[in-house]
């Protein structure tokens, strides 16, 4: 099973109650150059060609300074969506224009052929391509009855937020009770974070919603992709122009927002970015597959989001599959089962339960290892009794393994796929070995129950990646006050704190960091790393707290 020993560094996190507040955009340049851009922009009403724009945007820098940013070269680039005199819709567009992205921000529009690349520059070749703010949608509670999905709040889930992203859109404007309320603060966190490479939440108030009547309104139970792509088509039958199209989701719903910056392309905007294939003044459904999106100072290319669409729709079946396990012995009404994800996006999951013979448990992992597990484990086992038995089909061999505790540590026996049966000693800690980190805690739950600061020396075993063996390690845990925990654990009953110990790399050596979650007494929600992408495991299903994915 994936995720041996994958846990999160928790920094950046803030406290219960409190909402991370992002950090406020920059004020637009007031410079000659700015000056300049404007006057030169051209008005183009729908679909117009754009042989007339200019491209005298910007003087030449006057300085070459290598810093590292996003440029966007060569494109055309479309804001400032407006009523013209004759009460039809236009567009501002500037062509072979470079847009240059500094710390999430929109420092600088230049001609093309006046910018001179430098070292550090992260480049996005636009030439041909349209770029346009990210669109602004009202996300809505679901209308399928029972569905899991159907709430409002599952709008904050990480796997939605991301789908959103690769569906071309770059916010969801949700009730303000959601987006500042347990839900939003947990997917606010991920997202100031660059966990998830996902759409921005904001709430709005009854005045606010009200403002916001016109824009695409997507439901919680539905592809981000194809609702958004069925009230563009509904809006086109209606007769409604694409520049009013794509102003009801940029430049009308910023505004609303009190942050107007976001709905254009200009210097100090800090909203996501496009950049488009097609012309969307004359297919508006050309935001739906971008070429590229900027969120912050990084950059997700064409190749990217057709992987993480790919990884969304494996996650959905890996769910529906973890919904399916069921270990052997267990009752129906005691297996818990959780979710591995990494980027909103579910990998794997297990699922785990009493059993007359110890916890019993089943893990399924995905592309690319299609792995799965099986066995059990026991705290306490009587005499000559395994304290782990273990059957690992999948790459790169299949085998079976038991752990007995003895007098040194425990013995092992371990049958290989295509090997002779080895028999074997590991000294050290004679306690069940570590598999998976809600295991782990799983089986330990009566050593956590009083809730005191704990220190366990553990033997872990190792699989998957090369020889199979164990490690010796250390956790160590600590209660976290219920009045500081971090964002996506409010409401649990007892929130701890895990620092895994490398005992091999010294007595005192932090590898990786968890925050868990309980319910019920057992685990029900770790956020996990060993500095790389945070990996989650979380309870299914997640009634009563904020959603993860």
């Amino acid at each position: 099973m994936v995720g041996l020993s994958l846990f999160l560094f928790a920094t950046g996190l803030t406290g219960c109650g409190e909402s991370p507040t992002p950090a406020a955009p920059p004020s637009p340049e007031t410079t000659d150059a700015t000056a300049a851009e404007t006057a030169d922009a051209v008005t183009m009403p729908d679909a117009a060609a754009t042989e007339d724009v200019v491209d005298d945007v910007l003087p030449p820098e006057e300085t070459f300074t290598p810093i590292e940013r996003i440029v966007i070269t060569g494109a055309t680039v479309l804001s400032d969506l407006h009523v013209d005199e004759n009460g039809e819709w236009v567009a501002l567009g500037l062509e072979d224009t470079s847009v240059l992205i500094e710390d999430g921000v929109i420092a600088r529009l230049v001609p093309s052929s006046n910018y001179q690349l430098g070292p550090g520059d992260v480049t996005v070749t636009a030439r041909g391509r349209w770029v346009m703010p990210a669109p602004i949608v009202r996300g809505v509670a679901g209308e399928t009855a029972g569905f899991e999905g159907a709430d409002v709040e599952r709008w904050c889930a990480g796997g939605r937020l991301v789908d959103a992203t690769l569906a071309g859109i770059g916010a969801v404007v949700l009730p303000e009770a959601v987006a500042d309320g347990p839900d939003g603060r947990c997917a606010a966190s991920r997202l100031l974070n660059f966990e998830i490479p996902a759409a921005t939440l904001f709430g709005a108030d009854a005045e606010t919603e009200a403002a916001l009547d016109g824009v695409p309104t997507l439901t919680a139970d539905s592809s981000p992709t194809d609702a958004l792509l069925d009230a563009i088509r509904t809006a086109l039958d209606e007769g409604r122009s694409p520049a009013e199209i794509l102003a009801s989701m940029t430049t009308a719903p910023a505004a609303a927002l009190g942050r107007p910056e976001l709905g254009a392309i200009e210097p100090g905007s800090s909203g996501k970015v496009l950049v488009l294939n097609g012309n969307p003044l004359e297919d508006p459904t050309a935001i739906l597959e971008p070429h590229a999106v900027t969120f912050g100072d990084r950059v997700m290319r064409r190749a990217e989001i057709e992987v993480l669409r790919d990884a969304s729709s494996r996650g959905m079946d890996m769910r529906t599959s973890v919904l399916a396990l069921s270990p052997t012995s267990v009752e129906a009404d005691d297996v818990r089962r959780w979710t591995l994800s990494v980027q909103g996006q579910v990998f794997g999951g297990l699922a785990a339960g009493p059993a007359p013979d110890g916890l019993r448990f089943a893990g399924r992992t995905g592309q690319p290892r299609f792995d799965a597990t099986e066995g059990v484990l026991r705290l306490d086992p009587a005499d000559g009794l395994p304290n782990l038995e273990l059957v690992y089909e999948g790459p790169p061999q299949s085998f079976r393994i038991e752990t007995t505790p003895d007098a040194d540590g425990v013995s092992v026996s371990l049958a290989v796929e295509g090997n002779e049966p080895i028999d074997a000693a590991s000294p050290g800690p004679s306690s069940p070995p570590i598999v998976d980190l809600a295991l782990d805690l799983d089986v330990r739950s009566p050593l956590l129950a009083p809730g005191e600061p704990l220190e366990l020396e553990l033997q872990e075993l190792i699989y998957g990646n090369g020889p199979i063996g164990l490690a010796p390690r250390r956790y160590r845990l600590t209660v976290i006050d219920p009045a500081s925990c971090p964002p996506c654990f409010e409401d649990f009953e007892r929130v701890w704190r895990l620092e895994v110990i490398d005992v091999e790399r010294g007595p005192d050596t932090v590898a990786a960091v968890a925050i868990v979650g309980m319910r019920e007494g057992r685990p029900a929600r770790a956020r996990f790393d060993a500095g790389s992408d945070p990996v989650w495991f979380d309870e299914l299903p997640g009634v009563g707290r904020p959603v993860v994915d």
